[in-house]
């Protein structure tokens, strides 16, 4: 039976008493118990990581995320919050397909699958998004004080620049990622 090596790590910040837990659809995650699941190890800077060994004649497996209430010897007491959203899923058999015996993931809470690009595509589309409401939100300040004193106010008239600067160029790389 070959084995493959699975390594996650996913960014979370927890507060005093509580660990993350992952579990899951396989009988090594737990079956979607939490007393079951594996609880992962904290590492500085609210990084939380783990590494099983998964039977790879299991072709698809899913899995979520779970704040947890711990005791005084790190065993998991109750769930404070799954994960929203879609589960994680691992397909071992495009994993065999490559012949390849380690994975290594960095999971986002509550997306699915998502790779470092792609979230940062995200954040990109967002930003661009919030620039366009500040520029349109400027534009309109701008244009009401200069109807009440029928002179720019050359602060507002500044910072209504800059952002369309900063929406301008969020844009273009929105538009290098959509190519």
């Amino acid at each position: 039976m070959n084995l493959i090596s699975l390594k996650c790590a996913i960014h979370y910040r927890t507060n005093f008493g509580e660990c993350l837990i992952i579990c899951g659809d396989s009988p090594s995650l737990g079956h979607w118990n939490i007393f079951e699941g594996i609880r992962l190890d904290y590492e500085e800077g609210d990084y939380w990581q783990f590494d099983i060994l998964i039977n790879e004649e299991m072709p698809v497996f899913k899995y979520k995320y779970v704040v947890c209430g711990e005791n005084e010897n790190q065993k998991p007491i109750d769930a404070l919050r799954w994960e929203e959203g879609k589960d994680h899923c691992v397909n071992l058999k495009e994993i065999k397909d490559q012949n390849k015996n380690l994975v290594q993931r960095r999971d986002y809470w509550g997306y699915e699958e998502l790779s470092t690009d792609e979230l940062f595509y995200e954040t990109i589309i967002e930003k661009v998004e919030i620039l366009n409401k500040q520029t349109k939100t400027s534009q309109k300040n701008h244009f009401e004080t200069e109807k009440k004193s029928q002179s720019p106010v050359k602060s507002e008239k500044k910072s209504h620049i800059e952002t369309e600067k900063k929406a301008k160029a969020l844009l273009k790389l929105k538009k290098l990622f959509m190519q």
